[in-house]
């Protein structure tokens, strides 16, 4: 501090010190105190720096009035008196136990605050909340209240002396004092909180705003942000603020290019002006009607609050950057709206569907009748399986549902289980059990590409996938024992130019009826072909197949397969169980499918079984397998996982490859394999 501040520290402190509001203080805390300006009769107030004390406080809540919303509460009001505490927060007392943290340290010792102390974080709300309780009845009727700064309004001379003798009882049994210099009675015109009210209503105080207009151009984004702060206190006496200060709020925008513009200049020097020449807003009367007038533009909106031709306040806001191209979007794509064609919904085609079944029609009587407990009508008529819709049967409908749920760009092939869970939801209809089987035609067809490919690389000494385009020639011109012809004869009538075979030169029918007749008993010569290739097939199959039947009661095993999650190295799942059960027989459900009496833990596996996934039970001990052990999904499959590494050893070729010996669940340590490190 300079030596007149260190005078006026010692002269400050020794004041503070005869009135009782600090004492010396041995505290373990302790912030730096400083001095500020006062605003009247100029001097220098003594405060402390708070903010480390502040950084480890429980802050206080407690809200502080919006300016704007107390000067609405003054409609009709023509006499003021604004009241102002004297050191408004010396006069509350610091709890005992919490005065040591109030410490200050100074040139001349530590002191400390045995009354509340400027710079406190909780100060204001907690003064807030002390004016609010003395003044609770009186709020918002003749007296607004912002922290130390009391204002008494009235709508004449005689209401005024009864306000003011009521607000001043208040502070007398409450024992709070106010600065009499600071006080103003029975006035017209009041400045207040920044503003001049008066029986016209609000206008911009002339002192606050001179910083504003001798404020030099910026050149710093930081400069920018003051200014717009400080002129951003009065944006509701500015039509469009948010517009005419956009150039410069450009400027702050992150990674933007500090560039001071003509337009920032503009922009800088409207505001000046409009600052300087503010309207008087009048003050609103809820008891009327208000009129709210809209501006918007590509960059920006406003609006302007009027009351009987008088503006009450302006309001504007800038556009984000996502906001400006909401806005764009629909004037890009206005002509695309009008080639829209509007489809119904997947659940109103549904409810058409069944206004136009006869099934549904039966469903709904039996509905009626009290014959389906599960299904259910809704006030429009609409059948529901317990809280899923009926999709009728409709095949097409049926088809076109579980396609938007899988090819739809909202849901993106989700997969088939979770497409069946989001389906089920939704949406019932009856289905039939299917036993799905690998095609033996096209597996054949694919083994026998396979032998031409291996003989293929092997013969010239290349890559298969350069052999495909051979193997592909070979097979579709070789003799076929089902078409009695190769398969390039029987799709264009003729066989294939190779050295080995020819063809004599001559005349040919390229068009004509006689061409279409020739290919009509050509397509009926194949057909009857492979229908006779069929039984023949058919017959061989038979002598080596005799029909599975079981009869009720029996008990037999269920086939399950193991999931495709872990690739056991050399073994492949060859280990794991192929069966599961014994269970019993319930009944049979049609020629080729059973239902079984499944176990508790199985209550999420359909129990009706097609005839190839069973297997008759003799009764070995030895082959039963604890189905409990197994977790069972309902498809049939269940997942084989490493449960402990038993052994460890290493292999050098050309390089180091380490093996673990792996125990799989399911298994027994007897029946753990050798695993490569990479594939675990």
């Amino acid at each position: 501090m300079a030596p007149d501040e260190l005078k006026e520290l010692k002269t400050q402190l020794q004041e503070k010190l005869d009135k009782g509001f600090i004492r010396p203080s041995s505290s373990p805390w302790g912030c730096p105190a400083l001095f500020v300006e006062k605003k009247d009769q100029g001097g220098k107030r003594l405060c402390v720096d708070y903010r480390p004390l502040s950084a480890v406080t429980v802050k206080n809540k407690y809200p502080l009035p919006h300016i704007d919303i107390l000067f609405d509460q003054l409609g009709g009001a023509t006499v003021f008196s604004k009241i102002d505490l004297r050191s408004g927060y010396h006069q509350i007392k610091v709890r005992e136990e919490d005065i040591p943290k109030t410490a200050f340290s100074t040139r001349y010792g530590l002191y400390e605050y045995l009354v509340m102390s400027f710079g406190l974080t909780n100060a204001p709300a907690f003064f807030m909340y002390l004016m609010n309780s003395v003044f609770m009845n009186e709020l918002d009727k003749f007296v607004v209240v912002f922290i130390d700064d009391i204002l008494v309004y009235s709508e004449n001379e005689k209401e005024h002396e009864e306000h003011l003798r009521i607000v001043l009882s208040r502070l007398r049994e409450h024992k709070l004092y106010a600065k009499f210099s600071k006080c103003a009675f029975w006035l017209k015109e009041v400045a207040f909180l920044g503003h001049i009210l008066s029986a016209k209503g609000v206008a911009v105080d002339p002192s606050k705003v001179e910083h504003v207009l001798n404020w030099k151009q910026p050149q710093t984004v930081t400069v920018i942000w003051s200014f717009l702060g400080l002129a951003g206190y009065y944006r509701h006496f500015i039509k469009d603020f948010s517009k005419i200060a956009k150039p410069m709020t450009a400027l702050t925008q992150k990674n933007a290019k500090f560039a001071w513009s003509s337009k920032c200049e503009k922009a800088f020097g409207t505001l000046k002006t409009l600052l300087t020449s503010a309207l008087i807003l009048a003050q609103p009367d809820i008891t009327k009607p208000f009129d709210v007038h809209c501006d918007a533009s590509g960059s920006g909106l406003g609006c302007v609050l009027m009351q009987e031709g008088r503006v009450i306040a302006y309001a504007s806001c800038q556009l984000r950057k996502h906001e400006i191209r909401e806005i764009e979007m629909p004037t890009a794509l206005e002509a695309e709206l009008y080639n829209l064609v509007l489809e119904p919904t997947i659940k109103d085609q549904i409810i058409a569907a069944q206004r136009q079944d006869k099934g549904m029609a039966r469903i709904r009587d039996e509905i009626h009748d009290k014959k389906k407990a599960c299904f259910k009508l809704d006030e429009e008529g609409v059948s529901w399986f317990k809280n899923r819709i009926v999709v009728p049967k409709d095949m097409e409908l049926r088809k076109k549902i579980p396609d938007e749920a899988h090819t739809s760009m909202f849901t993106l092939h989700p997969g088939s289980n979770k497409m069946y869970q989001d389906l089920k939801q939704k949406f019932w209809w009856t289905l039939r059990h299917t036993n799905p089987q690998t095609s033996g035609q096209v597996e054949r067809v694919n083994q026998i590409l396979e032998d031409m490919l291996r003989a293929c690389a092997l013969t010239y000494s290349t890559k298969w996938d350069e052999c495909l385009p051979l193997a592909e020639f070979a097979y579709n011109n070789s003799y076929q024992k089902s078409l009695e012809m190769a398969p390039f004869e029987a799709l264009h009538g003729r066989r294939c130019r190779t050295p080995l075979n020819w063809s004599e030169p001559g005349e040919r029918v390229t068009f004509g009826p006689d061409l279409v007749t020739q290919a009509e008993e050509q397509v009926k010569f194949i057909h009857d072909n492979l229908k006779r290739a069929q039984c023949r097939q058919k017959s061989y199959s038979d002598k080596r197949r005799r029909p599975l039947v079981f009869e009720k009661d029996d008990h037999v095993y269920l086939r399950v397969s193991p999931m495709k999650g872990v690739h056991r190295f050399r073994v492949k799942g060859k280990l794991g169980p192929r069966y599961v059960g014994p269970f019993k027989i319930i009944e049979q459900c049609g020629p080729v499918a059973y239902r079984l009496e499944l176990q508790p833990h199985l209550a999420t596996v359909h129990d009706v079984f097609h005839v190839l996934q069973l297997k008759k039970c003799l009764r070995v001990p030895e082959e039963v397998v604890d189905t409990s052990q197994i977790q069972i999904q309902p498809d049939l499959t269940y997942e084989e996982k490493p449960i402990k590494i038993l052994d460890q050893m290493q292999r050098s070729t050309r390089r180091t490859i380490t093996f673990y010996k792996v125990q799989w669940s399911n298994h027994s340590e007897e029946e753990a394999t050798w695993e490569q490190e990479e594939f675990l």
